[in-house]
């Protein structure tokens, strides 16, 4: 890995580890090992097989390698999103992301790759460009025109813009003009195009809480509400709705939940569930969103399977 080389400025070496032979299958069917030198310092790189799993589940697959090897273990990575970069370092797991982070605590190394303010500002999407994202994956077409948008959206013709702007800059989206219409269109389809948008993704909830059921009025099942909905996972004690503000301002949230047959779980959102949501449900993205983060392995596996049942459906037939 010529990344290391020349970002830390010694000699990296790599070997074969043939202690895996004696790993459990646990590890072994998830993981490839090489053992490196990192100048003087002797280090375990163990690289996923596939996609990176939950964090919390990284952290004790970790945990079983270091007693192993008696060595550092650093986690490489092709890929990682913002959120997983926050997620490895709030846990101290080293590792690194090929041309763009390094982190080997052991070793005191914190280094990032540099942005331009421009790409900086594009690293997470506003909320009106992820929902236009998300309209543009489901709207299932190729092209948009932007007239067609801000009513639907519910955004000011300038928010639209910025949000066209933003999704341009990370390469999402790009427009062309058919005389005075502008029109949207992407390189990419259905679900490539929800990957390469991952790392510039953010849950739509900023705020949670409960209300006192007849407070809430209309609004959107979410969370693992509306993922019991969705699969088989069974219901959560109190149900959780999403609302983009408060249905009264003079209400506040409550942090505890301190009465369960009258109150229920509230999300405000960034942006309207409504105008995405389906079937009383906010919409399979978002909610993805919303729970990615969860560390609940049964939650993971669901949400998983509806992504999956979700991309089949829509590659299969269109939405």
């Amino acid at each position: 890995m010529k990344y290391l080389e020349n970002a830390l400025k010694l000699k990296v070496t790599y070997h074969n580890w043939p202690e895996q032979a004696s790993l459990p299958y646990l590890l072994t069917d998830r993981y490839h090992f090489q053992m490196v030198l990192l100048g003087k310092i002797n280090a375990l790189f163990v690289y996923p097989k596939g996609k990176m799993e939950p964090i919390s589940t990284v952290k004790k697959h970790l945990s079983l390698l270091i007693k192993s090897a008696s060595i550092p273990v650093v986690l490489i990575l092709n890929k990682c999103t913002a959120r997983q970069r926050k997620a490895l370092l709030d846990n101290n797991i080293a590792f690194v992301v090929e041309n763009r982070q390094i982190y080997l605590p052991f070793m005191g190394v914190l280094l990032q790759e540099m942005f331009s303010p421009e790409h900086l500002t594009a690293r997470l999407l506003l909320p009106s460009a992820q929902m236009l994202l998300f309209y543009y994956i489901y709207s299932s077409v190729q092209e948009l025109p932007m007239s067609d948008i801000s009513d639907k959206l519910q955004f000011s013709a300038m928010s639209i813009s910025r949000a066209v702007k933003q999704l341009e800059d990370t390469g999402l989206l790009r427009t062309y003009r058919i005389g005075v219409n502008k029109i949207i269109t992407s390189d990419f389809h259905g679900q490539e195009l929800y990957q390469k948008a991952e790392e510039f993704l953010r849950s739509p909830v900023k705020k949670q809480g409960y209300l006192d059921r007849t407070s809430i009025g209309p609004a959107y099942k979410a969370g693992l509400t509306a993922l019991s909905e969705y699969t088989m996972l069974n219901p959560p004690r109190i149900d959780t709705f999403a609302l983009e503000k408060m249905p009264d301002k003079t209400i506040q949230l409550e942090q505890s939940l301190t009465d369960a047959n009258a109150q229920q779980c509230v999300q405000l959102w960034t942006y309207n569930p409504k105008i995405l949501a389906r079937n009383g449900c906010v919409d399979v993205l978002s909610l993805h969103q919303s729970l990615k983060d969860e560390t609940d392995e049964r939650i993971q596996s669901e949400l998983e399977k509806l992504l999956e049942k979700f991309w089949e459906d829509y590659h299969g037939k269109g939405i």
